[in-house]
């Protein structure tokens, strides 16, 4: 729609099974940026002429999807795994692209790392890095020996800062040099980093 209310365009993902959008935001170009998670299969390319198909590995995965001002497909990023890989928030702080979610057992992201990484424990989290252009950066995992989660995240000059949940011992540095446990008073605690 335009700021009037005018119906503009309209985009459909198709595919077998469910596909569920969870967010959707603008970069300063005017690009639209949409993520979500599916089971089955999900043709990334909304234009119906054209198939991107991305088959589910497991119960869910989750999509990173860049269309231009008037909705055509850019590029899409796949993360999949053997069960489950959720999405929970993604930031865009200039052109590049912060990306937090959960998943369990394993997790890859197709096609720019399909280098698997393995959970620590029920459900550990990750972020990853890419610019607007599509191109991967960095792929973060953290988890304990239970299940922990991200929930939202914020990026600015001073840092990129989340908030999540653990309920066991963790390390929150992903450095391979370096530690910083937090340790669970029993139940679900929170965290902020």
């Amino acid at each position: 729609y335009d700021r009037d209310g005018h119906f503009i365009w309209a985009k459909q993902f198709t595919g077998e099974g469910n596909n569920t959008p969870a967010d959707i935001k603008l970069d300063s170009d005017g690009s639209i940026f949409l993520s979500g998670r599916f089971d089955g299969n999900v043709d990334f390319d909304p234009d119906p002429n054209i198939a991107f198909i991305r088959n589910s590995t497991g119960n869910l995965n989750s999509y990173l999807i860049k269309l231009d001002s008037s909705g055509t497909y850019q590029w899409g990023k796949h993360f999949t795994g053997a069960t489950n890989v959720l999405t929970q928030d993604f930031v865009i702080y200039q052109d590049n692209i912060y990306f937090i979610g959960h998943f369990q057992e394993n997790m890859s992201i197709f096609p720019d790392n399909p280098s698997t990484r393995y959970a620590v424990g029920d459900n550990d989290f990750f972020i990853s890095k890419f610019n607007t252009e599509g191109i991967f950066d960095t792929l973060i995992t953290y988890g304990s020996v239970r299940g922990d989660q991200f929930y939202d995240l914020v990026v600015s000059h001073n840092g990129i800062f989340i908030i999540g949940t653990f309920l066991s011992d963790i390390d929150i540095d992903p450095g391979q040099f370096s530690e910083k446990i937090l340790v669970s008073s029993g139940g679900q605690d929170a965290f902020v980093l």
